[in-house]
């Protein structure tokens, strides 16, 4: 009977027995901290990618929700502690505190988004322009495309390039582009210019480099939903079917091409 009195305790934040010190409860939930700020950014890369840029409402509602989402996890992990004074304002703090972290990310991915979407934005322009100075498409159907097809954060002002373009001849087309590209870039240079002198060791792209994966043609091959991809034939892009394509949007903004669009004698048109 007396061996089964001489029960051996564990000291952790987690025992509902015996509260944890300050110092060891600091330190766990600095833990934690360090844990969740790493799911958050795992959770942002998984939405902030080169050939799918967003436009700065859905970015928005990405960070929104993944800071929503790690901010729940630290709740439950923290739910059993005791509910002591000291404890209960450790762990308010620290929550505060992990949602800081997470926040002062915004700045560093909202510029990788804007990257990504003026490098898709200016690979696009560029594409549709030289399918119209080679008579492949009409003015229409160059503006039809971009409408469909745009994604990212420079949708209006690279809808607004395209309207200028086309009041110029054919020569001076992707020479006004490359200009407009320039302006841009310097405005990316800055911004990333600013970044780094406010975070120490952060990892940047330079703007003056194409990011690696928009080398390749976002229009030769389209991915499907299914995560395979349409292999474009007879011209640079592939308008066959892409359905069910994720978070569709407006036609305007959409992500997904219109079944209905074909090219029909160098021109889209619906069938």
């Amino acid at each position: 009977m007396g061996c089964c009195s001489n029960k051996q305790e564990i000291i952790s934040p987690m025992n509902k027995t015996k509260d944890p010190s300050q110092e060891e409860l600091k330190e766990t939930l600095l833990s934690y901290v360090n844990i969740f700020l790493e799911d958050y950014e795992k959770l942002i890369k998984k939405k902030i990618i080169p050939n799918r840029p967003r436009a700065m409402h859905e970015f928005d509602k990405i960070v929104k929700h993944s800071i929503n989402t790690i901010f729940q996890k630290y709740k439950e992990i923290t739910a059993t502690y005791s509910k002591k004074e000291y404890i209960q304002s450790e762990i308010k703090k620290y929550s505060l505190y992990l949602i800081s972290k997470c926040k002062s990310r915004e700045g560093y991915y909202r510029f990788i988004n804007n990257l990504y979407s003026f490098e898709y934005a200016n690979h696009l322009k560029k594409h549709l322009i030289q399918e119209l100075n080679n008579s492949n498409i009409t003015s229409e159907a160059c503006i039809n495309q971009y409408n469909k097809l745009a994604k990212g954060s420079y949708v209006i002002e690279g809808l607004q390039d395209l309207y200028d373009v086309l009041e110029l001849p054919a020569e001076k087309r992707l020479n006004f582009l490359n200009d407009k590209a320039s302006k841009i870039k310097q405005e990316l240079e800055d911004d990333r210019k600013q970044l780094i002198r406010i975070f120490d060791n952060i990892d940047l792209p330079l703007v003056s480099e194409e990011i690696t994966s928009t080398n390749i043609s976002y229009f030769n091959a389209l991915e499907s939903s299914s995560g395979e991809y349409i292999e474009s034939q007879n011209y640079e892009i592939d308008f066959e079917v892409l359905e069910n394509a994720e978070e569709p949007q407006s036609k305007r903004s959409s992500t997904y091409l219109d079944p209905n669009y074909h090219r029909v004698n160098n021109n889209y048109i619906y069938k």
